[in-house]
Formats: structure tokens, C-alpha cells, sequence
């Protein structure tokens, strides 16, 4: 059914796993696949996340998680309009990026712009070979140990006020300690909406207590 339904230039099967459908279906990463009227299955069984790694591919159609590796949708010339203006906005967010991936160098594997969100600042994605954030909840339950590599990929919505924001910060000097704080509080806002928790969450709280007192 979900094929029958693919509309035009949908070369995959998306779908996100997680913990409940609420909380997938929350999830900032939905956004882009909303404005392009591409189905999105949400899969929230535990069993999914190793029938998944089994079964790739059905009617000659790949299953593609939406918050694991690059996203390949529309036609070549879309495309390549999408990664042109990805790059232009990594070069314009250069030196912040830098900024941001040493602040969280013991949090992410990198930092990069992303051509996937619509309204949030950020989101947490894996590699193509990494553990997405599903899959390292199961393995915690489990009392397995979650590997270092599995570190995700944060990626920062370039049109986004919160980043302009923070450019306005970086520029103003790298010691600025409300750019700091705004670096933890985005990277805690990307593990909430994933479905994580924050590393610390009374740092979190107290951040979050702080910026309210400041918007007012």
C-alpha cells in the first residue's frame, strides 16, 4: 500500500523507529518529508530495529531511515540545488561550526549544516554505519555497552533565528560564555527531540530557567 501510494520521483521507503508513535511522530525530522508529501512509516515494535537491518529493500524499493545518513529525494537538478546551498551555508557558518564541534567533541562525531529541517535549529542524525539513537535506548535496556563510534551527527538548520543568533555571538568573540550556554542547550534540545535525555538535566533546567528570565 505504502508503495502504491509513492507519489513521482520517490525513489525509497522512509521510515523512523522509535519508542512511540508520539514521540516519532514529533520528531523535527518528519518537517521536510511533510513538505514534500512523502509517507514517512513509524516503527515503534522493538523487534523493528533488527528487522530493519534484515530487510533492506522491498518491490525493488530500498527502506531508508530518515535520521541515518544523507537523504536522496527529488531529481538530480533539485538535488544538486539542495547540496549547493549546503554548501554555501557551511562556508558562511564555518568558523561557528568549528566552534560548536569542539565544544562537543566528546558528544558527536561532527557538526554540519543541514538541507533536512523546516523549523527546528537542530537535530541529532547517525551515519550511514552508525547506531542511531532507537537502537542505543534497546542496547542500554539491555545492559550492553554502547560503543564510542556510535556517536551521532549534529546537524544545524542554517536559516534558523536561534543560529543567526549565534553567529551574532561567535562574532561578537569566542569567549562568550551566552554562546556557550547556547551550544548545550541546542545540543540538549536535539537529544530531547530524538527521544533521549539530557547528559545533565538540572544543567539543563537551569539553562533553559535562565534564557526565560532573560526573553522577559
Amino acid at each position: 500500500e505504502y508503495v502504491d501510494r509513492m507519489p513521482d520521483g520517490q525513489k525509497e521507503i522512509y521510515f523512523l523507529a522509535g519508542e512511540t508513535v508520539e514521540a516519532v511522530k514529533n520528531s523535527p525530522l518528519l518537517g521536510f518529508f511533510r513538505e514534500k508529501g512523502y509517507e514517512v512509516l513509524l516503527l515503534t515494535d522493538v523487534v523493528d530495529a533488527w528487522v530493519t537491518q534484515r530487510l533492506t529493500d522491498y518491490d525493488g524499493k530500498k527502506l531508508k531511515a530518515i535520521d541515518r545518513g544523507d537523504i536522496d529525494t527529488g531529481s538530480e537538478e533539485e538535488k544538486e540545488e539542495r547540496e549547493k546551498k549546503k554548501e554555501e551555508a557551511g562556508e558562511e557558518f564555518k568558523e561557528l561550526i568549528e566552534y560548536v564541534q569542539q565544544k562537543l567533541k566528546d558528544e558527536v562525531k561532527e557538526v554540519h549544516m543541514s538541507d533536512r529541517l523546516t523549523d527546528s535549529v537542530c537535530c541529532l542524525v547517525a551515519d550511514e554505519s552508525g547506531m542511531d539513537a532507537n537502537m542505543e535506548r534497546i542496547m542500554r535496556a539491555m545492559h550492553q555497552d554502547v560503543p564510542a563510534s556510535s556517536q551521532r551527527i549534529l546537524e544545524l538548520h542554517p536559516a534558523h533565528q536561534v543560529l543567526g543568533k549565534m553567529q551574532a555571538l561567535f562574532a561578537g568573540g569566542l569567549a562568550s560564555e551566552k554562546l556557550s550556554d547556547y551550544v548545550e542547550l541546542i545540543y540538549n534540545q536535539a537529544l530531547l527531540t530524538e527521544g533521549s535525555a539530557p547528559r545533565n538535566p538540572l544543567r539543563f533546567s537551569q539553562l533553559v530557567s535562565d534564557l526565560m528570565v532573560v526573553a522577559d
